[in-house]
């Protein structure tokens, strides 16, 4: 039986809002590329979990785009340079008609998650799901541009990896069956239709790969890839329509993860870092040329023979105009593979940001330029603590030595505590500093560094510190204890607070805030110096805080940024421009701020980090009056938009009510500048049922009823 999709519109474009933060390392971002699909040798597209990469200019740069969804993006098919269709893996379909630059919702998708599509045309396509532990297919067809899909195939013991139309009739799909044979426990799979995919025949092979994958020149003639239960890697070739397959000699020494054909003569192998070229059918091959090196391609497009783009790991994009001899590499950056630890600036303008490979980057700029300091690779630097413009102190983890400038890093001097694994330094001025070492040691100069007294104090490993005087001070261990020094560090006192200490911060004597790695409490806040401590940030681990006043802070874990604006009374989680590890997070004001971490990411916000996640302005006008709209869709399964209506900028409320009155969700508690706005609200972990929602902004009030069908 057929069963239908109705798809509905939401409104006639999705704004593509962007993140409220910004790439500075590596350039043009630093995220793993795919997706790529390049329609002639200038205009291009290709994606990354965040955001939709569109160049004009052959690769020399990027325009980025978001989807207005907070959801990774998954898969994306271009018709042609301006229709296109993306899928998220939240069971979300979208929509172009300009190039990726904006892009329409379906709000009802192909049932299953993680989708794969492929279009013969800008009406017909089909969806189909490629995760291969799933061990089950389905294949959906459209023949009006998403507005409504038939389901052509069910087959549960097959995992369809690869999908490919020659012409509007004639298609082949590929996977993996997972049954045991003599070979292994992978059986290719490949089917063949004849009449626009209504239907489709298996056809019988021998091959054993896992994650099977095709490419077809035309009816009769194609490739086929994967990975077989050997470690030889292997590529086979038809030329009855998949009847028979040919093995080809295997010239390549890494994983073949791609074969593109620009005409039925002449093609490419992109086998790990290494492309080949043929121009003859596939009977010989030529090239064994490094793409680049330091990176992994995960894809390349030619739209001829000559000109090229390769995408892959941390940001790579590279470029060839002679069919793949020689490769020029676009992207740039500083540090690509390693972690960044820490990030400090003295103000807007001069800042430092530490590696663990003994290398430094530092702006005079605000972060638009960097300029790589280079030492010696045993200067693994772990920890950073900033005087003023000039003065700088820098830790290094394995060999216990601490760097010193007093011009702003023209010139270092280094002293030996002889500690190792510092984990945190703080210097109050010039003269007196503390640090702390991951074992059980505490280390203390009254003399810029000259000298260093070490105690050990601590029972566990100890990774927060922050003094806020001379005198006062507090350090957390990932044991839960929290330790408190009133005279520089002579006497501690110490609490258990039952969780791992990641981060620790005070604002003034009496107020501070922890960061926890574990435990149910991610922040917790104190007003009386430590005495007591109350739950703010909960159910989320945290690495970092960073609080610019008593009510506006930050805290960052390895991939969400959360924010609060009333002294951590209210949390709300950021969308950054990256799925890269967050290690460090500095703000040297309550709008400009730094994240830095892992593959070398540096990224800058100048607008306090952007608007929240599930809050999207949905346009420039200006509104006259407040209001509160109802939810669409409605009912719903299980996400929702909830648009409201700001004349003026305003405290915003949005909570949500079950049937019986009792709040279920506060969904925003922000402060909003006038404008319209929707508001997303995902139901999957609340039961079916009626519930209410309203919208309190100044005096204003207003409350709608909505449903959640499952």
């Amino acid at each position: 039986m057929k069963k239908v999709f109705l798809i509905i519109l939401i409104g006639s474009s999705l704004f593509s809002q962007q993140s409220g933060w910004v790439w500075q390392n590596p350039l043009p971002q630093g995220n793993d590329l795919f997706g790529l699909k390049m329609f002639d040798a200038n205009t291009g597209i290709c994606i990354n979990s965040d955001n939709i990469l569109r160049t004009v200019n052959g690769g020399q740069n990027w325009g980025q785009y978001y989807t207005g969804i907070p959801a990774p993006n998954y898969s994306i098919y271009m018709v042609n340079q301006n229709i296109g269709y993306l899928t998220l893996d939240s069971f979300i379909v979208l929509k172009t008609i300009n190039g990726g630059i904006n892009w329409t919702r379906m709000t009802d998708q192909p049932s299953f998650i993680n989708t794969s599509l492929y279009f013969i045309n800008e009406m017909t396509g089909f969806a189909f799901r490629r995760i291969s532990s799933l061990h089950s297919i389905k294949i959906l067809k459209t023949t009006n541009g998403c507005i409504s899909w038939n389901n052509v195939l069910t087959d549960t013991s097959f995992s369809i990896i690869s999908l490919q139309f020659i012409n509007s009739l004639t298609g082949y799909a590929s996977g993996t069956q997972y049954i045991y044979t003599a070979s292994g426990d992978y059986h290719s799979k490949f089917l063949k239709t004849t009449n626009g995919g209504n239907t489709w025949d298996s056809i019988y092979n021998t091959l054993s790969f896992q994650d099977t994958k095709i490419c077809f020149v035309n009816e009769t003639t194609g490739y086929t890839y994967g990975f077989p239960s050997s470690t030889s890697i292997k590529v086979f070739k038809t030329t009855n329509g998949g009847v028979n397959w040919n093995y080809i000699i295997n010239y390549w020494s890494q994983s073949v993860t791609q074969i593109q054909f620009v005409n039925q003569l002449s093609g490419f192998v992109l086998a790990g870092n290494l492309i080949f070229q043929t121009t003859n059918s596939g009977i010989n091959w030529t090239g064994n040329t490094v793409i680049t090196n330091g990176y992994t391609a995960s894809q390349i497009c030619f739209p001829d023979f000559n000109n090229g783009l390769a995408v892959g790991e941390r940001g790579m994009i590279t470029k060839t105009t002679n069919s793949g001899v020689n490769w020029t590499l676009l992207s740039s950056g500083y540090l690509s593979n390693q972690y960044l630890w820490d990030v400090k600036f003295s103000d807007n303008n001069t800042g430092f940001v530490i590696s663990d490979i003994g290398k430094i980057l530092k702006t005079t700029n605000g972060g638009s330029h960097w300029e790589l300091l280079q030492f010696a690779s045993e200067l693994d630097f772990s920890a950073m603590s900033k005087v003023n413009s000039n003065v700088w102190y820098i830790a290094s983890w394995g060999n216990g030595r601490i760097l010193k400038t007093t011009n702003a890093g023209s010139s270092w001097d280094t002293s030996y505590p002889n500690v190792y694994g510092l984990t945190r330094l703080k210097f109050i001025n010039e003269q007196t500093g503390f640090g702390i070492c991951k074992y059980t040691y505490f280390i203390k100069t009254i003399n810029g560094g000259q000298d260093w007294v070490v105690t050990s104090p601590f029972g566990a490993q100890n990774w927060a510190m922050d003094f806020i005087d001379e005198n006062s001070g507090f350090v957390g261990s990932d044991g839960g204890r929290l330790y408190k020094t009133t005279d520089g560090g002579s006497s501690w006192t110490f609490s258990n607070m039952g969780a791992s200490i990641s981060d620790l911060q005070f604002i003034n004597y009496n107020t501070g805030f922890m960061g926890n790695r574990y435990g149910s409490y991610g922040v917790l806040k104190t007003t009386n110096s430590g005495i007591n401590w109350i739950p703010s940030l909960q159910n989320v681990y945290i690495n970092e805080i960073y609080f610019v006043n008593e009510n506006t802070g930050f805290a960052i874990n390895q991939m969400e940024v959360y924010k609060t604006k009333n002294g951590g009374n209210n949390w709300n989680k950021l969308r950054t421009c990256t799925s890269n590890g967050l290690i460090s997070i500095y703000f040297t004001d309550s709008l400009t701020g730094w994240i830095v971490g892992d593959n070398g990411t540096i990224i800058k916000t100048t607008n306090g980090g952007g608007t929240p996640i599930g809050i999207v302005p949905i346009s420039n006008e200006i509104p006259t009056a407040f209001n509160l709209s109802q939810n669409y869709p409605n009912p719903f399964n299980p996400v929702t938009s909830i648009r409201y209506s700001l004349p003026e900028n305003s405290s915003v409320k949005i909570k949500i009510y079950d049937l019986l009155g009792k709040l279920v969700k506060v969904l925003i508690n922000e402060e909003h500048s006038r404008g319209n706005y929707s508001a997303i609200f995902d139901g999957s972990n609340y039961a079916s049922g009626v519930y209410f929602y309203t919208l309190e902004a100044g005096d204003f009030y207003m409350s709608k009823k909505m449903v959640l069908l499952k």
